[in-house]
């Protein structure tokens, strides 16, 4: 399933939609579902990591896996964000 581009594409383009619709929602709690699944998906990923040789390399790959696997999780919080609060210019005169 996962072999697909097309595939993974609209499933990540689905989300965003999803994850757009929730957060204009009247309910706070709607907007923050995928942002919150997807923090939970990197807490676990963190602690899944196999043991090095070393403490201190089991512990930087353990914190990347955790800062990479955040990214959706940044990018779902900007969305919730904008769609909540929305976008303001400010006008210079």
């Amino acid at each position: 399933m996962l072999e697909n581009p097309l595939v993974v594409a609209a499933a990540i383009i689905g989300a965003l939609f999803l994850q757009a619709y929730l957060a204009k929602g009247k309910k706070k709690i709607t907007g923050l579902i995928l942002p919150g699944i997807s923090f939970i998906n990197s807490i676990i990923s963190a602690f899944r990591v196999e043991s090095m040789e070393s403490f201190g390399q089991t512990l930087a790959v353990g914190f990347a896996t955790f800062t990479i696997y955040n990214i959706p999780t940044a990018i779902l919080i900007l969305i919730y964000m904008s769609a909540k609060h929305g976008y303001t210019r400010r006008r210079r005169w």
